[in-house]
């Protein structure tokens, strides 16, 4: 049976996980660089705004969630 550290850690790694990869898929991190010239001339101008704003609390929110993750691992070793 786990203890309650570890499925503290093992949910706030995941819950960070997919922080930041909505982050980086909303920020279009891994998308080449023709894709991102279309992408750019094709929305306007408040879609990125809403777009970049998710992005930013879903990266912050995921960072969060590995640092919390970090001090439980700490705080249980």
């Amino acid at each position: 049976m786990q203890s309650f550290y570890m499925i503290g850690i093992q949910v706030f790694l995941i819950l960070g996980i997919i922080g930041i990869i909505v982050s980086g898929l909303l920020l279009e991190t891994w998308t080449s660089e023709p894709g991102k010239r279309v992408n750019v001339h094709a929305e306007t101008i408040p879609y990125a705004a809403v777009r970049s704003k998710i992005a930013l609390y879903a990266g912050l929110s995921g960072l969060g969630s590995l640092i919390l993750a970090t001090f439980i691992y700490l705080l249980h070793r």
